[in-house]
């Protein structure tokens, strides 16, 4: 029997705890909230995750501008127009070259045979005509000569 009451006295005490548990909920203050549900204050999270945060150094001004001349895909894009614009210069320079010398050479041996053609005439070895057709083709080619360099045409330049 002392077993049973026993038994019975640790159900009693039980049964007080609970009842008063369950009056001290129902009174209307509540247990304190664990530190993860309390309110949050945002100016004082702010400022800690500023200081926390690490900020980089920013390279100097000179290294930044050299960076950005260097790498910057207009400049790029500019600096590849540039090449192939002096690209087609060059080749521009070489065409111009070399009908100078063709040009030029071809005036010198014109010269000769109008030369020569002008002394048949003169001594009258031969006609006029085919002296006339060497002058027009020598004053065309003096005239493309001319052109190509730039409308200055002088015996002594």
């Amino acid at each position: 029997m002392l077993a049973t009451t026993t038994n019975l006295n640790t159900s009693c005490a039980l049964a007080a705890v609970f009842g008063f548990v369950l009056l001290a909920g129902s009174s209307g203050a509540q247990p304190p909230l664990p530190t993860s549900a309390r309110p949050l204050d945002e100016k004082k999270i702010l400022a800690e995750v500023m200081a926390t945060r690490a900020q980089p150094e920013l390279p100097s001004l000179d290294k930044m501008l050299i960076s950005a001349i260097e790498n910057n895909p207009d400049i790029l894009v500019a600096k590849s127009k540039l090449h192939e614009a002096e690209a087609e210069l060059n080749r521009t320079r070489l065409q111009i070259a070399r009908q100078v010398i063709t040009l030029r050479f071809s005036v010198q041996n014109l010269r000769v045979r109008v030369e020569v053609l002008q002394d048949g005439v003169r001594q009258q070895r031969i006609t006029v005509g085919p002296l006339m057709e060497k002058l027009v083709e020598l004053t065309a080619l003096e005239a493309d000569l001319q052109y190509i360099l730039g409308g200055q045409l002088s015996p002594n330049k």
